[in-house]
């Protein structure tokens, strides 16, 4: 067993804004709804993962699901409005920077005639290193940026 030294319970918050050029609707659709068609795999936490989850309500869990009761839950729904704000509440593993529990505030606000401005604040608290900060940050823009921004903003889809 290995200890990195360099880590110690603290808290770290990071903040990201982006622009999609999208309604409010068809980001909050691609978000919670179409989440597994997006979701990258290299993102996945088990190896058994086979799709991504959003049960979109209080309550709900955000996870990996790879079947027969295999898979991972990185967020439960602790706040959900509908089309405009939720928070989050999960836990991050030691492979991902933990043991630290992560609170995640998401907002959508309209944004020009067809834009809405994607909010996102992650406050971690637990056994963070130096690090921590710029790996969750660049974690929360490639899914956003690369992933749900591209797909709402990519041709329609039936």
């Amino acid at each position: 067993m290995t200890a990195n030294h360099n880590a110690s319970v603290r808290a770290i918050q990071v903040d990201l804004e982006v622009v999609i050029h999208a309604t409010p609707d068809r980001v909050w659709k691609g978000l919670t709804e179409e989440i597994n068609s997006w979701w990258p795999k290299e993102f996945y936490a088990t190896r058994s993962g086979t799709r991504f989850v959003f049960e979109a309500r209080v309550g709900g869990r955000v996870f990996e699901d790879g079947g027969n009761g295999t898979g991972g839950i990185w967020y439960t729904v602790g706040f959900f409005e509908p089309h405009h704000s939720m928070h989050l509440y999960g836990h991050l593993a030691p492979p991902w920077g933990g043991p630290a529990t992560s609170l995640v505030h998401i907002t959508l606000k309209k944004s020009g005639n067809e834009g809405t401005l994607f909010r996102l604040s992650d406050s971690v608290f637990g056994k963070l290193d130096d690090k921590s900060a710029t790996v969750i940050h660049k974690g929360w823009r490639d899914l956003i940026e690369e992933g749900l921004k591209k797909f709402v903003e990519g041709p329609a889809t039936s």
